[in-house]
């Protein structure tokens, strides 16, 4: 048995390269050559903390991927990582980003200021928001992937883990280049490329690119078409300078572009609500995924496009009556063809100096992006016509139907023309931000302790505006549109309007390293975080630029103490209603044009680290490393989306997280077997988590414990054979908090059943109070607060449900989380890989592999209710690879893939709306069956 010390100096391109790393806590693994024979695993170098090891002797849970290891197992997008990364999830989300889950921690909260539990780096620099998943991974030094909360020794503060995207740097030693092509099913054609040219013994630049068309994965069979297409490209330059044998300067411009057919969600389930209005929900609540009867329409008498519709079908009649839905997910029926246009710009410049006895590192990251998408609301086609000659606003600039029922909306030009219900989204954001980062680093060869100390600071601003526009929202609008405060105010549609958003964050942070003796090294961490977040923003739905805007009565008119003036007798809502803006639409009724809310928050956290490893001395092992860490992270808190009613709280709260990570690295069979176990164990409080309520997102805060498992293994039990897997276990139990489910706002509570007004608001009922026969759902026409008389006037209708802050209406009645699992957390997944050499005389190599992965059941909502539950599944991939001459004179290479076997439709995600919307279910898939052909060359 041997174990390897631990220096406390490392050489001079090693530290460099740690430093450079952001020392990033993860493994560098270089690039691999094809080795005559595989008799043992091969070594992968460690450059993180300041000091030269192997994977094996780095003391954290972390996975790392060269160029060769993404080829090998085909993963060219962090979408197929998931299937090579112990607790790692990856699904698109219903706006315009995803959600990377490490431990089952990522991003449950929906609002521009909320950030993600998972951070990712570029070349070690945080990035604030990026499209850098849309793109595909080309030319990487090494993907690092590392589990658990960070933040003692780089970037930004996470809770639940890191991925680092490395880029591969300029090398002025030797001229390099490398071509692959790729061609496959749905008329797939990629095309990537490099180039590295020495420029003297002191520079070089390396271009590099990737090109991607593909055929859509999805047919549109209402106009006979395959959308969810992608064109795309992505290029690089890099460039490296070292002025002198100190300092090295390394520079990556990175830009990405698409113009596609993408679509932002998969499709859309639904159990239709058969109840008329006003008691449909839209779709039924408690139905799962799988089931047969979730693949139906939504009822439009439960959605506000279908209230508003019912003033041009004959009376009572359900839009969606006779349409379906197809038991095919690849299949949806929409008169719309998906936009999906991106722009992303990423400039990262990195400065590494030593000194005699220390090492300094500045960097600074600019990014830009541009993001526009536009989808179908409902991918379903009413079934039912509108009647011809309606005019239910007969005013000058509102919607009419025409001799052949076709709806015309002068107020938007965009849905005119349709002879039934239509409405799509959009979802679009700008944003620029700026990192800088310096750290310093010692180095000390006569002293048995070093430090890192470090600066960080973000300076990020975005603007996200998301719509829906439907015609029969427009048909209830004049034409015209106005600015407020210098921006433009839509009438005929929702707009979801963040104007602005600026995040300014800094921290200082820092590792003091001690080494007791030859096998046991000592790691404390601190870091101080300081956050700020200002907002300008604000939420309009089919309004009135006629009504003037009074604060405190319009729109936001209970907030500030207002409301018992509001409901005294003679007042805006009172016995007697006299002010004509609590007659229009929307949760409140008033529709003047807002103003915008400006609002903003601070936070500021301590937290720290300490960690402890050691080798041990074991008979049956080559090499045992243990190691074992106590932190504490934090995630700041955010500021809700702005809603109608302002019934709300304006902030969610921070994260907080105490994490206890225990685990060991094993080295046995004289090098042929590596066997590496994990555990941890998390304290969470405050975690976030969103619904929909009024239309807006609702962001709260729960408490929960998570604990887990991660068993990984790579062994080599004969010459040329690899086999590689893993098995995690996750278990997350929220511990405290309760929610109103929008799904089920009476949470199965017999005494009281869910009714919706004009406005497809939602609140609960007494059932009593139906049964006496004294409720009038005219008495609360197209705004809740209306209905406050009912609850008011009636003793019978005591609100014994949960209710908003400012009115006497109950909106539901709350669910005891406690118990619950959090969403997204798989609690068994399995990985298992194997892969074969054929070598043969003349050089060439064929490697034939197959890989397997499974995972389990998962919720993908705190409720746990039937329906948000996403079923387990499993996928096969395949490669047969064929190498050739490794010589001086370059190489080759022809592959021939096949991903996901059994051609299934894989849910990675979903994402439930609200009562306005009709209760429907937005569900994300996993990629088809794809397989094609690449070859390249290597010169």
């Amino acid at each position: 048995m041997s174990h390897r010390f631990l220096p406390r100096s490392a050489g001079s391109a090693v530290l460099c390269a740690a430093i450079a790393a952001a020392s990033a806590q993860a493994v560098a693994q270089a690039p691999q050559t094809q080795p005559a024979s595989r008799s043992l695993i091969d070594e992968v170098v460690v450059t993180a903390q300041r000091r030269e090891s192997s994977l094996q002797d780095t003391a954290i849970a972390v996975s790392a991927f060269d160029q060769s290891a993404l080829d090998r197992e085909n993963i060219n997008t962090v979408s197929d990582m998931q299937l090579s990364v112990p607790n790692l999830s990856f699904t698109k989300e219903n706006f315009t980003g995803s959600n990377v889950r490490i431990r089952g921690i990522g991003n449950n909260a929906v609002a521009a200021s909320s950030d993600s539990g998972t951070a990712i780096n570029f070349n070690g620099a945080y990035l604030q928001t990026t499209t850098i998943f849309e793109s595909e991974l080309f030319d990487v030094e090494r993907v690092e992937v590392l589990r658990g909360p960070q933040g003692t020794l780089y970037g930004r503060n996470t809770t639940g883990g890191v991925i680092n995207i490395i880029p591969a740097k300029a090398d002025p030693t030797q001229f390099d280049a490398a071509i692959d092509l790729e061609a496959g099913n749905f008329d797939t054609r990629k095309a990537s490329g490099m180039v590295n040219i020495p420029m003297g013994e002191q520079a070089a630049v390396r271009i590099s690119g990737r090109w991607l068309e593909r055929d859509g994965y999805v047919e549109n069979t209402f106009l006979g078409e395959d959308i969810d297409d992608r064109d795309l490209w992505s290029t690089r330059v890099a460039f490296n300078y070292a002025p002198t044998d100190r300092t090295e300067i390394n520079f990556f411009w990175q830009r990405f572009r698409e113009d596609s057919t993408r679509m932002r969600t998969s499709n859309q389930l639904c159990a239709k609500d058969p109840n008329p209005f006003p008691f449909s929900l839209g779709c039924l609540p408690g139905v799962a995924l799988d089931d047969p009867d979730a693949l139906g329409v939504l009822n439009s008498a439960g959605q506000l496009g279908g209230i508003l519709a019912a003033s041009f079908l004959p009376q009572g009649v359900d839009a969606f009556a006779n349409s379906t839905r197809s038991n095919d997910l690849r299949q949806v029926q929409t008169p719309l063809t998906p936009v999906y246009e991106m722009d992303e710009d990423i400039f990262n410049l990195e400065i590494v100096h030593e000194f005699d006895n220390y090492t300094l590192t500045v960097g600074a990251t600019y990014q830009e992006i541009e993001l526009n998408t536009v989808t179908d609301y409902a991918w379903a086609v009413p079934s039912e016509t509108f009647l011809p000659g309606i005019a239910p606003v007969p005013l000058p600039g509102f919607g009419f139907t025409d001799d052949q029922g076709r709806l015309q909306t002068p107020s938007d030009p965009t849905v005119s023309g349709f002879d039934r219900p239509f409405a799509y989204d959009t979802s679009a954001f700008e944003n620029e931000a700026l990192t800088i980062e310096a750290r310093i680093a010692s180095s000390w060869d006569d002293k048995p302790f070093d430090f890192l100390a470090g600066f960080f600071y973000l300076q990020s601003d975005n603007t996200t505006i998301y719509d829906v526009r439907g015609n029969t929202l427009a048909a209830f609008t004049p034409v015209g549109e106005v600015e407020v405060d210098g921006r433009e105010a839509p009438l005929a549609y929702f707009r979801n309007d963040t104007a602005d958003y600026e995040l300014e964050t800094w921290a200082i942070f820092g590792e003091f390293y001690v080494d007791l003796g030859d096998r046991t090294r000592l790691t404390l961490g601190l870091r101080y975080s300081d956050e700020s977040k200002d907002v300008r923003d604000r939420q309009t739905l089919l309004n009135n630029p006629a009504l003037e805007f009074v604060e405190g009565v319009s729109n936001r008119a209970f907030l500030d103490n207002t409301f018992e003036e509001a409901f005294a007798p003679g007042g805006a809502a009172g016995l007697a209603v006299v002010d004509e803006r609590f007659y229009g639409f929307g949760t409140t009724g008033n529709n003047p044009v807002p103003d915008f809310r400006e609002f903003g928050d601070s936070w500021s956290e301590l937290t720290g680290k300490v960690a402890l490893d050691h080798y041990l001395d074991l008979s049956f092992t080559d090499e045992t490393m243990i190691f074992g860490s106590l932190s504490r992270s934090y995630k700041s808190g955010g500021i809700n989306p702005p809603s109608f009613s302002g019934a709300f709280e304006e902030t969610f709260q921070p994260e907080y997280i105490n994490a206890i990570e225990i685990g060991a690295k094993n080295r046995l069979l004289d090098g042929r077997l590596q066997a590496n176990i994990t555990y941890f164990w998390y304290d969470y409080d405050g975690l976030q988590n969103t619904k929909i309520i009024d239309r807006t997102s609702v962001n709260e805060n729960i408490d929960a414990k998570i604990q887990g498992l991660e068993f990984e293994f790579t062994y080599v039990p004969v010459d040329n054979l690899r086999i590689d897997a893993f098995v995690s276990w996750l278990d997350t139990e929220i511990t405290g908090g309760t929610s109103i489910d929008p799904a089920n706002p009476t949470d199965g509570n017999p005494n009281f059943v869910t009714v919706k007004n004009g406005g497809a608001d939602v609140f609960i009922v007494p059932t009593e109070v139906l049964a006496g026969g004294s409720f009038d759902a005219s008495q609360c026409g197209q705004n809740r607060l209306e209905c406050a008389n009912i609850f008011t006037e009636n003793p019978a209708a005591n609100p014994l449900g949960a209710q908003t802050p400012t009115t006497l209406v109950p909106i539901g009645i709350a669910n005891d989380l406690k118990g619950n699992q959090l969403p997204g957390a798989t609690e068994w997944s399995v990985k298992l890989g194997a892969q074969y050499s054929f070598m043969f005389d003349n050089g060439m190599e064929l490697i034939p592999r197959i890989d397997y992965y499974w995972q389990d059941s998962f919720y993908y909502r705190v409720y746990n209710s039937e329906q948000d539950k996403i079923p387990s599944w499993s996928v096969w991939n395949a490669s047969l690879t064929l190498h050739g001459n490794h010589g001086t004179d370059g190489t080759w290479y022809a592959q021939a893939f096949i991903k996901n076997i059994g051609d299934k439709d894989h849910i990675t995600g979903a994402y439930f709306t609200d009562a306005s919307s009709g209760n429907f279910t937005n569900i994300f898939l996993l990629e088809p069956q794809t397989y094609g052909l690449q070859i390249g060359a290597r010169f």
